[in-house]
């Protein structure tokens, strides 16, 4: 299995209509994705759907799906406070947020719209 985390390549600078900061539980570093000190990581029994909460709040839930029209599953995994997600297909991690549906985009280190 792989660990993979989709990250897009953009020849222009996003709109700003179309991206989001990363929530206040998560950070990205040295090109992955981690909780930020003080958080911690819980997976769905299904595998898909994992959360990150500390004392004060919850964000989430993050989900684990295969980018495009990859068919294949893909499943949360963490180590440490390393996040990612595993399968036989382009993974990407989504989060909704304010009913917008969001892909984490590591290399420019902020949320997508889908």
């Amino acid at each position: 299995m792989l660990l993979s985390v989709a990250a897009s390549a953009q020849t222009k600078p996003p709109n700003k209509s179309d991206t989001k900061s990363l929530p206040d539980c998560i950070i990205i570093k040295d090109r992955v994705l981690q909780a930020k000190a003080g958080y911690i990581v819980t997976v769905s029994t299904d595998g898909k759907i994992f959360t990150v909460s500390n004392e004060k709040s919850v964000s989430g839930p993050f989900r684990c799906d295969c980018s495009g029209n990859n068919t294949g599953s893909c499943f949360a995994k963490v180590t440490g406070d390393t996040i990612g997600c595993i399968g036989l297909c382009d993974c990407k991690i989504s989060v909704v947020v304010s009913g917008v549906t969001n892909t984490v985009d590591i290399s420019a280190g902020l949320l997508r719209k889908n």
